[in-house]
């Protein structure tokens, strides 16, 4: 393991570049929970050694698992669902709504998909589509109601409207 990073700070030097050791983290790569390597250390300085690690917004844990990562997009598109639920309960449109679902929750949960997404157990998967079922349920269930009770009030006023002219009709003479 030291070979390895003798080699990368060879090349990093060799290539005009510097590696910071705070920021340097370890990683070792194994589904069993035994740690059979010693520390490394650079200048007399020990690197970290971590069991998840964020690069470029995706979550990689130690046994190559997609747990952390799921579980951090849930809350992510979460929170978000809460600003949805406000503009929703201030009259915001259906396309808004929907603009606001495509532009701010969705890139959330589709980020980088194409590295994690086949690596999803069924589980994820379903936790991941109960963040969506959420966000139709919570922007769409408001725009249902207003559109039934909107059919509801038409539905009364053309049942009253028919009872009227039955009425009229009923009593008149036709000839």
């Amino acid at each position: 393991m030291d070979v390895n990073l003798t080699q990368l700070l060879d090349w990093s030097s060799s290539n005009y570049m510097k590696v910071n050791v705070k920021k340097t983290k370890e990683m070792i790569i194994s589904p069993s929970s035994c740690n059979v390597f010693n520390s490394s250390s650079v200048a007399n300085v020990e690197i970290e050694r971590v069991h998840v690690f964020k690069l470029l917004g995706v979550y990689i844990n130690r046994s190559l698992k997609w747990d952390d990562h799921v579980r951090s997009i849930r809350n992510k598109a979460a929170s978000r669902i809460y600003f949805l639920k406000q503009l929703n309960r201030s009259s915001v449109g259906p396309d808004d709504l929907y603009h606001f679902y495509a532009t701010v929750i969705r890139p959330v949960l589709e980020y980088a998909c194409p590295v994690w997404h086949s690596g999803l157990t069924v589980a994820h998967r379903n936790r991941i589509e109960a963040i969506q079922k959420r966000v139709f349920v919570s922007a769409y269930r408001y725009i249902a109601i207003t559109t039934l009770a909107i059919t509801a009030v038409f539905l009364e006023y053309l049942r009253q409207f028919l009872i009227d002219l039955h009425q009229t009709y009923r009593h008149s003479s036709v000839p």
